[in-house]
């Protein structure tokens, strides 16, 4: 994440910091195993896309929705 733009690495560390950085191929980590190859290729547009797909996670009304929202506004600044 080094090369990437700040807005994208700060979008990325609050991902981690609420998810965690396990990669275990399950359903409710889908968008996490599809964000390395993002990263890699510095494509922002495809990582904020994957972070808005993880607000299908929570109910309605849950904060961790907003969240997403804001973090993956913050790639799309790159």
């Amino acid at each position: 994440t080094e090369n990437l733009c700040k807005s994208a690495q700060i979008a990325i560390l609050s991902l981690v910091f609420n998810r965690g950085t396990s990669l275990k191929n399950t359903d409710r980590r889908k968008e996490m195993i599809a964000l390395v190859p993002l990263i890699a290729k510095k494509d922002y547009k495809g990582m904020a896309k994957q972070f808005r797909s993880m607000k299908r996670l929570w109910d309605k009304g849950c904060g961790l929705i907003g969240r997403r929202e804001d973090e993956a506004k913050l790639i799309e600044k790159c």
